[in-house]
């Protein structure tokens, strides 16, 4: 290459600049300045170049423009900076809120486990949920559910418990009775953020319909909640509808404690539990007898429960064959899970490992960790000592993939009547091919029907 051909190459304009005028700028800049260690300061001189140049509000190869970039930058420090102050109500309330759960605590047990974020990122989603039962007052229990993976953003959902008893009953798409907020797949409530130190988004309740669409779609998230979810069949809703939905099935297939830890409600016909009060002796977490299903399970309808009974106008009840079948009882411990395959041994669906002894361990127990592991919903992990569990989900949010996945094809349209079930001899018209009002007076004409 000639030196115009090279001269031409650096002269090329990116934006209103070239490299050769950033050169140029540099070498005057040097030549003007003449730093004791010129070398060593030629990095630091080409960016100072480029912050006063033109290059500072041009795009380059299609990224953001530095001021762009500046304004995003401030935007993520004062969110982190917001973290570490007091955290203050809004409309919904003032004041600290209720307790949350004490997630740098519970993380050192999932590092044990080889799960977690870090501790400096734990400390921030521990302060961010803070800040999240500040702005919802009327939250309880809150808790760092998990993250679930996207292709543009990531989702980290927090859980908690809201009172629902001033909803009225509605229903879906369907004609299927949606369960209120504290019942059934809507026992909690979740709330969504794309960063932690971004502002939190709760998530609207589900419908059966939408569960059970879920469970035959397979679709990975976006990170926006307001995107459209493509597919086959088509889903009820948008990106916000069904990462809830997948937060139902998650929760309706990985939440588990402890045996004993918690008793089932007596004379309660939805299957709600309670913290277990009385002293109990704390099992042994490395057989799948002594870990429970918190949660019921969802039966075909999506629900927790068949659909409440039909009435005619009379109050009586109608036969209702779409009414689903009951749940499992509460309580239902995961030895009882069906394995994956026919071929699987072992737990069935889970993988229950004990993890070396450790020091500053609760009393009562011999410094082990039990780590549970879900082989149906990778990423869901359980983590007991004693008495104390916690939990944590970290993956896309399905179920694992045992077959290639193929849409569900569309169902056959019924005829509009079954000639030959019905043995009926169907004798097709003749053809009218005289027009029967030839030769009769036109409307409006004398003699015309009225």
């Amino acid at each position: 290459m000639d030196f115009a051909k090279a001269k031409a190459f650096l002269q090329r304009k990116e934006g209103s600049s070239s490299v050769y005028d950033h050169l140029t700028e540099i070498v005057l800049k040097l030549v003007s300045e003449q730093p004791d260690n010129a070398l060593a300061a030629l990095e630091q001189l080409s960016t100072a170049v480029k912050s006063s140049s033109a290059l500072a509000t041009d795009r380059v190869g299609g990224q953001a423009s530095l001021p762009e970039l500046t304004n995003a930058r401030l935007n993520y420090l004062t969110s982190q900076t917001n973290l570490f102050k007091a955290p203050a109500g809004d409309e919904e309330g003032s004041g600290p809120g209720e307790a949350v759960q004490d997630f740098t605590d519970e993380s050192n047990y999932l590092e044990w486990a080889g799960v977690g974020f870090g501790r400096t990122e734990n400390f921030r989603i521990h302060l961010a949920l803070k800040h999240l039962s500040a702005k919802y007052q009327t939250v309880k229990n809150l808790r760092f559910f998990g993250k679930i993976l996207g292709t543009r953003a990531d989702y980290y959902v927090a859980e908690g418990i809201m009172d629902g008893s001033d909803e009225e009953d509605s229903k879906d798409a369907l004609g299927n009775t949606i369960q209120k907020t504290g019942d059934g797949p809507n026992k909690f409530t979740y709330f969504v953020t794309n960063s932690i130190g971004s502002a939190w988004t709760k998530l609207p309740n589900v419908t059966p319909h939408q569960i059970s669409v879920a469970r035959s779609n397979r679709r990975l998230l976006t990170g926006d909640l307001s995107s459209t979810v493509n597919g086959h069949p088509p889903f009820p809703g948008n990106e916000s509808n069904y990462l809830r939905a997948l937060i139902a099935l998650l929760s309706a297939g990985t939440a588990i404690a402890p045996s004993g830890v918690f008793t089932a409600v007596d004379g309660d016909e939805n299957g709600a539990i309670q913290p277990n009060e009385e002293e109990f002796e704390a099992p042994d977490l490395t057989t799948p007898d002594s870990w429970v299903h918190t949660s019921l399970t969802l039966n075909v309808l999506g629900r927790t429960r068949p659909n409440p009974p039909k009435l005619d106008d009379e109050g009586n009840e109608i036969p209702d064959e779409n009414a689903a079948e009951l749940t499992a009882a509460p309580l239902k411990p995961i030895a009882e899970d069906p394995t994956l395959t026919e071929e699987a041994e072992g737990n069935g669906s889970w993988d229950i490992r004990t993890c070396p002894a450790a020091s500053g361990m609760p009393e009562g127990t011999n410094g082990s960790l039990v780590v549970v592991r879900s082989l149906r919903f990778p990423g869901a992990v359980t983590v007991g000592i004693g008495k104390k569990y916690t939990s944590l989900y970290i993956g896309y949010g399905h179920e694992i993939a045992l077959k290639p996945f193929q849409p569900t094809l569309p169902a056959v349209l019924p005829t509009e009547y079954d000639f030959a079930a019905e043995n009926a001899n169907v004798i097709e018209k003749v053809d009218v091919t005289v027009d029967p009002d030839a030769g009769k007076p036109a409307e409006g004409e004398e003699g015309a029907e009225e």
